[in-house]
C-alpha cells in the first residue's frame, strides 16, 4: 500500500509541474499578443483632429492618408445637433464632415467619441475621444 500512495503522490506531483509550465507559457502567450496589439495601436494613429468653423459648427478632419468607413460621432448628453450628423459612409483622407453641435447647461462635458473602421467590409472598429475645440 506505501507503494501505491508513493506513485499517486509522485504522478500527482507531476500532473502539478506539468501544468505550472502549461499555465507559464499560456501566460506568456497572453502578454505576447498584448504587446503586439499595442505596437499595431502604435502604427495606427487616429486620424482625426476636430476644428471649430462658427457658431455651433464643427469639423472632423480625417487627417490621415486614407479613407475611413463606417463613421459615427457620439456626442454628451444633452447635446443639439441638426440633421444627419452622427454618422458618415465614408470619409476620404483629408476631408472634413461638417455638424452642428450645440451644447446647453445640462451638457456634462465636450467630449465626443468617434468611431469608424478602416475598410468598407471590416468589423473591426477604432474609438476615439476628443473634446470639441473651444469657439474663438
Amino acid at each position: 500500500m506505501d507503494l501505491a500512495a508513493l506513485i499517486i503522490a509522485g504522478l500527482a506531483l507531476l500532473t502539478a509541474a506539468l501544468s505550472a509550465v502549461y499555465t507559464k507559457r499560456q501566460a506568456d502567450a497572453a502578454e505576447e499578443a498584448l504587446a503586439l496589439a499595442r505596437q499595431e495601436a502604435a502604427r495606427y494613429p487616429a486620424p482625426w483632429n476636430l476644428v471649430w468653423v462658427k457658431g455651433d459648427t464643427y469639423g472632423l478632419v480625417n487627417g490621415g492618408d486614407e479613407t475611413v468607413y463606417d463613421v459615427t460621432i457620439e456626442f454628451p448628453p444633452h447635446t443639439f445637433t441638426r440633421g444627419d450628423v452622427d454618422s458618415v459612409d465614408r470619409l476620404s483622407a483629408g476631408s472634413t464632415h461638417t455638424f452642428l453641435a450645440a451644447m446647453s447647461s445640462a451638457t456634462p462635458h465636450r467630449n465626443v467619441t468617434v468611431s469608424w473602421s478602416r475598410q468598407s467590409d471590416s468589423d473591426e472598429r477604432h474609438d476615439w475621444t476628443a473634446p470639441l475645440p473651444a469657439k474663438r
